[in-house]
């Protein structure tokens, strides 16, 4: 598999994390349901695979 230099600004520590956990829980990858992330009046949902390039499945959130 092909490995990148990703600059750690297009990082994210806490999908990174979502991911892991979901790599440690699924390792076969079956289970296609979203991990959703719930901030009470705000939900995020975020898709179990991504077909976008690096930069879109390694996204990071943007505190405002």
């Amino acid at each position: 598999m092909k490995t990148f230099n990703i600059p750690e600004f297009y990082q994210s520590s806490l999908i990174s994390k979502i991911k892991q956990q979901r790599k440690s829980e699924d390792p076969r990858k079956k289970d296609f349901s979203p991990s959703v992330l719930n901030f009470g009046s705000l939900e995020i949902m975020l898709a179990r695979h991504f077909g976008f390039c690096y930069g879109v499945e390694n996204l990071s959130l943007i505190h405002i």
